[in-house]
């Protein structure tokens, strides 16, 4: 057979060739893949970061509801070509989406980032001047909506196949190199084995003429191979390093533009909780200045101070409710469940807001109120009442019906109650159902007339709804009227609710010779203090800081009965360590914190030390119950 025809030859060049294509053919695929992947990661990653920056950006307008504003930064973001569409949404119906969608065809990658809040100011409300603060501990907040973002693959897959392209070339000519030397050197190899054949065929009889020319010298470089397959290596590990490097580069970017808007939105929080003390400060100066002057007898001032007086209680609302929304949103109130007769309730509520709903010739009716369930007694007050006086203000009825009604059990069997605020007024459109709940969604109030609310009534009930571990349903049409409802577990048979909170000292008793110390860093606040509490009858000691109030404290001749102090003197947090050692100099004073703090971290340390706390602006009314508290107190105490 023919050396020629020989598969022999063939088999030289593909033993000679295949490791060395094997070789460059895995090396290349290995890092081929590795670049392939870190520029998908890169790519997957810069989406989900811009789908973060967005959603950081659009915590507060998602949470005002601001749809403008939403629109404009989903706007902005497709302008910018770092996205080809976004979309914003949450579960109470807002959906902003700017940019277009391709045709099915088109491959996109989508990218989701919740929208959350991230530390916001926490005011604080007490209904009780006797109550302390609630407070608990909690990082996370449920999330407000949902960011979406499409990027078409299109750019990601030409650059894929770019880098595909560059990677295989080198490992193309590697392998035309490694067949090229390997086929020069199986042919000497070739060249030899025909010697060997024309030799073996002369020593048979009647060889066959043949021609023997000399072989050429063979020096087959197989240096050159391995020094092409480490080149080949030394080039895509360093392609391999300058990926992982822009990958990591890009990821920094990432980060540190997080980094950013995180250190954005804590500055931001500390500047609302600045904000909202600064405001609360004037406030209760100007609450308690305005009071002082009613004394006077100026009858033509009288309707300027009423007007004053609307405005400061508007503001004070504003800021209670902001306050509740926080707290919620933060967890920091942790319910108390107790039994409670749902009559307590009633009655707490009728007293609350039986007035107003009488002068606007609205009758409230309550039914089922023999009944005892699990609850928490200030926050149902807080819901019951919100629910109540929405009623009062925007269903423009004439009749509204609470009541309690034994309702079917829940899964695992426990027995429940639904309470249910109704009223025979213009109802609401079933399309505002759900945006009722939101904050500072009005649907009757396009003016913004603050003594209509904020909006935030009905917001604050769902989020109690939520701390209580229930819903709140709602049935309205229009012209039909509205229903309020909400589940609520009955108490154990047996259960005796606790006794009923004593009720507030009536306003008449008298206040003459009660000895007062306000110790207060603001001259306004001190000066109204010393005004309204002389009118009262009362003596009045005044200290702007800590030194001159331990002073008053640790006279002699001063046994004081209540003590008003401020809890931030001269920028440092003091109220805490100067009652402490009134408890020890003055230990039967009524010792009352007067703070306009409200973040959770503070009304927490104010909690574990058993204070009892006024939150600014205080209410002379209040003020002046507290007192005649303590004059009642001292009364007992000299009758003993």
């Amino acid at each position: 057979m023919p050396l020629a025809e020989s598969p022999l030859p063939r088999l030289l060049r593909a033993t000679g060739a295949a490791p060395g294509v094997l070789a460059v053919t895995l090396l290349t695929g290995w890092f081929t893949h590795a670049q392939l992947r870190q520029m998908e990661q890169a790519f997957y990653a810069g989406n989900q970061a811009v789908a973060q920056q967005i959603a950081t950006a659009a915590d507060l307008s998602l949470y005002a509801g601001d749809t403008a504003s939403l629109h404009a930064l989903a706007s902005g973001m497709v302008a910018a070509q770092l996205a080809q569409r976004v979309e914003i949404s949450n579960h109470a119906g807002i959906f902003v989406h700017a940019g277009t969608l391709p045709d099915m065809t088109a491959s996109l990658a989508v990218a989701t980032a919740p929208v959350r809040l991230a530390r916001i100011i926490y005011l604080s409300d007490y209904p009780d001047a006797t109550e302390t603060a609630s407070a608990s501990a909690s990082a996370q907040s449920e999330p407000l909506g949902i960011v979406r973002i499409y990027r078409a693959t299109a750019p990601y897959r030409q650059a894929r196949l770019h880098a595909l392209l560059q990677s295989l070339l080198p490992g193309s000519v590697c392998v035309l190199l490694i067949v090229l030397l390997t086929g020069r050197a199986t042919r000497g190899q070739q060249r030899l084995l025909g010697r060997i054949h024309a030799t073996l065929a002369r020593l048979q009889p009647d060889p066959p003429h043949a021609r023997d020319a000399e072989p050429e010298r063979q020096s087959p470089d197989l240096a050159l191979l391995a020094a092409e397959a480490d080149r080949l290596a030394a080039d895509l590990q360093e392609r391999a390093a300058e990926a992982s490097r822009q990958n990591r580069q890009a990821r920094e970017e990432a980060l540190h533009s997080i980094t950013r808007m995180e250190q954005a939105s804590r500055a931001r929080a500390r500047f609302l909780a600045s904000a909202s003390h600064d405001l609360r400060q004037p406030l209760h100066a100007m609450g308690l200045f305005i009071d002082g002057l009613r004394a006077a007898d100026l009858p033509e001032q009288r309707p300027a101070l009423a007007h004053l007086q609307e405005g400061i209680d508007i503001m004070g609302l504003l800021l209670d409710d902001l306050l509740d929304i926080s707290r919620l949103d933060a967890h920091v109130l942790k319910p108390s469940h107790a039994p409670l007769r749902l009559d307590t309730l009633f009655a707490r509520i009728d007293a609350m807001h039986g007035a107003r709903a009488a002068g606007q010739r609205i009758r409230l009716a309550w039914r089922g109120g023999d009944r005892t369930v699990l609850g928490d007694h200030m926050l149902l007050a807080r819901m019951l009442g919100n629910m109540v006086m929405n009623a009062i203000q925007h269903s423009r009825g004439t009749v509204i019906l609470v009541t309690a009604r034994r309702a079917p059990c829940t899964a695992d069997g426990t027995p429940c109650v639904r309470v249910q605020v109704r009223d025979n007024g213009q109802g609401i459109a079933p399309l505002h159902h759900d945006r009722i709940f939101e904050e500072f969604f009005q649907v009757a109030n396009a003016g913004r007339d603050a003594r209509k609310g904020f909006g935030l009534g009905l917001s604050i009930c769902a989020r109690i709804a939520r701390v209580l571990g229930t819903s709140i349903q709602v049935r309205s049409g229009l012209q039909c009227g509205s229903a309020f409802s909400f589940l609520l577990p009955c108490a154990p048979p047996g259960a005796i609710p606790p006794p009923s909170v004593a009720p507030p000292v009536p306003p008449g008793v008298p206040l003459d010779g009660l000895n007062c110390l306000v110790i207060d860093d603001d001259a306004a606040i001190r000066e109204a203090s010393a005004m309204l509490l002389r009118q009262w009858g009362c003596r009045v000691d005044l200290a702007a800081q800590r030194q001159e109030g331990l002073w008053w404290l640790g006279s002699p001749d001063r046994r004081y009965d209540v003590i008003l102090c401020d809890l931030q003197l001269q920028e440092v947090q003091d109220g805490l360590s100067i009652l402490e050692a009134a408890r020890l100099h003055q230990p039967r004073a009524m010792q009352v914190l007067v703070s306009g703090a409200t973040a959770p971290d503070v009304l927490r340390q104010l909690r574990e030390a058993g204070v009892m706390l006024l939150t600014k602006p205080v209410a002379p009314a209040r003020l002046r119950t507290l007192l005649a508290q303590a004059a009642r107190r001292r009364g007992m105490a000299s009758g003993a």
